[in-house]
């Protein structure tokens, strides 16, 4: 039996050991002091925990939980440790840029893991250790928008009004989060002249849209950034932007784009993103860099780390965000090709109990809109699980998905027709076609499978984002046959 006491005090011990370690670090100093700073924050409560009574910390998810930290903080305690070495000792464990890389995603996975702990009865320390991520702000809200980069007439997202003609007010549910304070320990207000001087004067431009300009940016601490200056020239624009920085601002991990701060002034809004130097998926397959031809064991990086990004949304953040516009325009990819999940303007949350809610509006991309949202005015977690298979098959052909072919308009029949007719071949990009192996191309065809599979009329008879992991990584695991794919306009 599991002693979550004893548990406590071997958490308490590894996060004593990263405390001393950092001490002493040659490298990455930075980083190993941010890690050091939150570690002290969670010795300082789970010492609280240490002189309770076993009852009342006697709960299945506080093992889980405290399990969870245990592992985290002894990667942590390895990587800060590493730190300690001379450079040449170090190069014969981890390149420097490895080495900051997995630094910088422990110390996320520290915060992530912080956010959503849960320390069975023991309210108090709950509330504590969650206090940071749930506290209303002190000072004027901040507005934002998540994704940098101009918008293609194939990104364009549109909204659509209720059947009588008017555009119906939806109540916010009160389970999204406050909007973000310094309180955050990752969370930084900026000031204008900090801003400023970090784009030298807002002189480098990397995009522009209809409401905002985006300028490259390096700032005190050597962080390359995006800085995205929204001009707020309607009421719409500010919910927008407000509900973008609140869920973006909560969200850790490393398939989901990070916002690292936020600054205001009257009439306009700064965001502040981790530079992504590879574009959006969307670039690559259609866009201003549509000839860089990724090779398939790329793309497959790149639609199984959505695939972790959005079951991250819908069941372990603690807040089942439906994100409502999953499409190659909203992966930013970085220097890694790791994809980034950005744009939660329109997301949506469903209640605790609920599997579908409905809501007044639909808005989307077209060609990426679940039928079901556009029939019936209802939403869930297979409304992504839809988005996600056309971004499947756009990645997969290297087509939009309304311009597939000259026989056909829209992708999925295109698809479904070549399906049918066992000539599955015909739908890869002929970029990545002309090189795959045979085990590749053996995949490309299994993933073109899942992807009909995620485009099911029915919503029900859609995977989950759990299951689509699972028929990613187990090539064994025996699929299905798709039913009845949106847009095909028959049953098979």
């Amino acid at each position: 039996m599991v002693d979550p006491v004893g548990s406590v005090k071997q958490v308490l011990q590894v996060a004593l050991k990263i405390k001393e370690a950092v001490d002493t670090v040659r490298s990455n100093k930075e980083v190993c002091h941010q890690i050091r700073g939150r570690v002290n924050r969670l010795r300082a409560i789970l010492s609280k925990l240490e002189d309770a009574d076993a009852d009342a910390v006697d709960d299945p998810a506080t093992a889980d939980t405290l399990k969870d930290l245990e592992e985290t903080l002894h990667r942590a305690y390895s990587l800060v440790a590493a730190c300690q070495e001379d450079r040449n000792m170090v190069s014969l464990l981890f390149s420097a840029g490895k080495l900051s890389r997995n630094l910088r995603q422990v110390n996320e996975d520290i915060l992530a893991q912080m956010a959503i702990a849960s320390f069975g009865n023991n309210v108090r320390t709950t509330i504590m250790l969650t206090k940071h991520f749930q506290d209303s702000p002190k000072g004027d809200a901040e507005h934002a928008m998540s994704w940098y980069g101009t918008r293609s007439h194939h990104g364009t997202r549109v909204e659509a009004s209720d059947k009588y003609g008017g555009v119906l007010e939806v109540e916010e549910p009160s389970i999204i989060p406050k909007m973000p304070d310094a309180s955050l320990p990752w969370f930084i207000i900026f000031t204008y002249t900090q801003l400023r001087n970090a784009t030298h004067d807002f002189s480098f431009e990397l995009g522009r849209g209809s409401s905002a300009v985006i300028y490259k940016g390096i700032l005190s601490d050597g962080r390359e950034v995006a800085v995205k200056r929204i001009y707020l020239d309607t009421t719409s624009c500010n919910e927008v932007y407000e509900k973008e920085v609140r869920f973006t601002a909560m969200l850790q991990h490393v398939n989901v784009m990070k916002l690292i701060g936020c600054c205001s002034t009257e009439g306009e809004s700064f965001q502040v993103y981790e530079l992504m130097h590879n574009g959006t998926l969307g670039d690559h397959i259609h866009g201003t860099i549509k000839d860089s031809g990724l090779p398939w064991p790329v793309r497959f990086q790149i639609i199984e780390g959505i695939a972790q990004g959005l079951l991250y949304l819908h069941q372990q953040c603690g807040l089942r965000i439906v994100h409502m516009d999953i499409k190659p325009n909203n992966i930013l990819l970085d220097d890694d090709y790791i994809p980034k999940i950005t744009d939660f303007g329109i997301s949506e949350v469903l209640s605790a109990l609920a599997h579908e809610e409905e809501t007044g509006v639909v808005r989307g991309t077209p060609g990426f809109v679940d039928p079901e949202l556009v029939t019936n005015r209802r939403f869930s977690a297979k409304t992504d699980v839809y988005g996600y298979g056309v971004l499947l098959l756009e990645t997969i052909s290297g087509k939009s998905c309304i311009q597939a072919d000259s026989d056909f308009n829209i992708l999925s029949a295109w698809a479904w027709y070549l399906w049918k007719e066992r000539k599955l071949a015909e739908f890869i990009d002929p970029r990545v076609r002309g090189v795959a192996n045979v085990s590749e191309t053996k995949e490309i065809k299994r993933c073109i499978h899942i992807a009909l599979l995620c485009i099911e009329l029915n919503p029900a008879d859609r995977p989950t984002m759990s299951d689509i992991l699972q028929m990613l990584w187990d090539n064994k695991l025996k699929l299905p046959a798709p039913q009845n794919p949106a847009g095909t306009n028959e049953v098979s």
